[in-house]
């Protein structure tokens, strides 16, 4: 059953089993959305 498994969809399994690459993957986001959220700040006082 594992072969009909697209790339992602192995990583995603991974991460959702492995604590590490879990906190990784939230810290990555986390870093996009405080990115995206202070480029919309200083997009406003224009």
């Amino acid at each position: 059953m594992n072969q009909d498994r697209g790339p992602r969809e192995l990583k995603y399994t991974e991460r959702k089993s492995d604590q590490r690459l879990q906190s990784e993957e939230k810290a990555k986001w986390k870093a996009i959305h405080k990115s995206q959220k202070q480029l919309y700040k200083t997009r406003e006082g224009r």
